[in-house]
């Protein structure tokens, strides 16, 4: 799903026309301006129109034209192809794009980032070889590197001892 990007989950539908209500993260509106259709259960949905309400958006989707059929969507989750996207500045990524990726301090692995939570700080999860948690805030003051194309994130050591939230 490297190709695909979640937007969010439909939490209901809105009004009688079919349009259903995504709850969204940080800046999704601007990003899906150009996008054209969406995927729900590897379904393809064709976007007829879309517009931001608070934390979430407002999908008026194709093939779904009555609150029927919005209701069946309830609880899904809706994804968007990356290549649709409004394209990143430099040095941004999508929050996404971290799991998986492997935790360096200098040149020694330390762990997995296993998730990533977006609070009013982005808090990484991650695991040690040998199984072990632990999760600590996304901050500058790791002067965090990030290299997708080699997997890696590779952050300060003094920083990171400082500020560690939790251990397993």
């Amino acid at each position: 799903m490297k190709d695909f990007l979640e937007l969010g989950k439909i939490v209901k539908p809105q009004g009688v026309k079919g349009e259903v209500k995504v709850a969204v993260s940080g800046d999704a509106f601007s990003r899906i301006k150009n996008v054209k259709s969406v995927f729900i259960d590897n379904k393809e949905y064709g976007v007829i129109g879309k517009k931001s309400v608070d934390n979430s958006v407002i999908l008026s989707l194709f093939g779904v034209s009555d609150r029927d059929s919005a209701e069946f969507l309830r609880g899904k989750y809706v994804f968007v192809k990356k290549d649709e996207l409004k394209p990143l500045n430099k040095n941004e990524f999508y929050v996404a794009d971290l799991i998986g990726v492997d935790l360096y301090l200098s040149d020694k692995k330390i762990g997995t980032i296993t998730d990533v939570v977006s609070l009013k700080t982005d808090v990484i999860y991650a695991k040690t070889d040998d199984k072990k948690a632990f999760c600590f805030p996304f901050v500058k003051k790791l002067n965090p590197k990030l290299d997708l194309s080699t997997n890696k994130l590779i952050i300060d050591e003094d920083a990171l001892k400082e500020i560690v939230l939790y251990e397993d």
